[in-house]
């Protein structure tokens, strides 16, 4: 079958029997496939790394199981890869080669886990790497900054430690979600106040020890900041009222003292 888009997403099917594998087999000449929110409950056919005109796979949310076959990332031409929100779907992430097209490359919620590579730099053309509520550990990969097209980064909820690096470099920021992990007291975060692209901001239960708020002040298209749970502390400053798209400021559970500055 000479089938290049197949596009099922949001329809309550199941495929459970005849599964994946069977709807797939003589499809290879795909370059777009959709099943989101179809109710799979089944393995990623390994066979699937052979597709190699596929540039968009979208099966977020489909009750995957089992191993995710690693040669699915080397697809040539593959620039969209979404695999979230399935629990029991487990993985890794291979040695990446510079010559990826991945532009999007979204696996939250799942099983993955293991380190994340410092070969990730190879994906010259990643846009959005989404990873949170996974079982990465390890540190952030030092090569990390050198991803400078992102516009959302969401590491949070996994087991990462060590240091925060300065992400400066990532001046294309617009989420920057690295909240809930294990990172270790003395990361510095000075760098923050160069992200003026922010819109949204979470960095919590992340060990801050810093008077980091100050470095907000120049974020003028932040519109979510949340850091709850750290030892965060000085006075809220009166630079907030800068901040006139903020709608959502949550620092609880800090060490925040003196008297209540209005912020807006």
């Amino acid at each position: 079958m000479l089938l290049s888009s197949l596009d099922l997403s949001r329809n309550p099917l199941k495929l459970q029997n005849p599964g994946l594998e069977y709807l797939l087999k003589n499809m290879a000449s795909l370059e777009f496939l959709d099943l989101s929110g179809v109710d799979i409950s089944s393995s990623v056919p390994r066979f699937l790394a052979n597709f190699s005109s596929l540039r968009h796979i979208e099966l977020r949310d489909c009750q995957l199981r089992d191993e995710f076959p690693s040669a699915v990332f080397h697809l040539p031409k593959l620039k969209h890869l979404s695999m979230g929100n399935n629990s029991n779907l487990t993985g890794f992430l291979p040695e990446f080669h510079n010559t990826s097209l991945l532009e999007k490359l979204y696996l939250f919620s799942t099983g993955f886990a293991g380190i994340i590579p410092e070969s990730i730099s190879n994906l010259n053309h990643l846009k959005v790497l989404s990873l949170q509520s996974c079982h990465f550990s390890g540190h952030i990969p030092g090569s990390l900054p050198n991803l400078t097209q992102l516009t959302y980064l969401g590491l949070s909820k996994n087991e990462l430690a060590g240091l925060v690096p300065s992400l400066v470099s990532l001046s294309k920021l617009t989420i920057l979600d690295l909240a809930y992990n294990k990172f270790e007291k003395g990361s510095m975060y000075g760098w923050i106040n160069k992200l003026t692209n922010l819109n949204e901001l979470y960095l919590d239960s992340m060990n801050i020890h810093d008077e980091i708020l100050p470095y907000l002040a120049n974020l003028t298209k932040l519109s979510i900041v949340s850091m709850s749970q750290n030892f965060i502390y000085g006075s809220i400053p009166s630079s907030f009222t800068n901040l006139t798209q903020l709608i959502v400021i949550d620092l609880k559970i800090n060490q925040l003292q003196g008297q209540y500055l209005a912020l807006f």
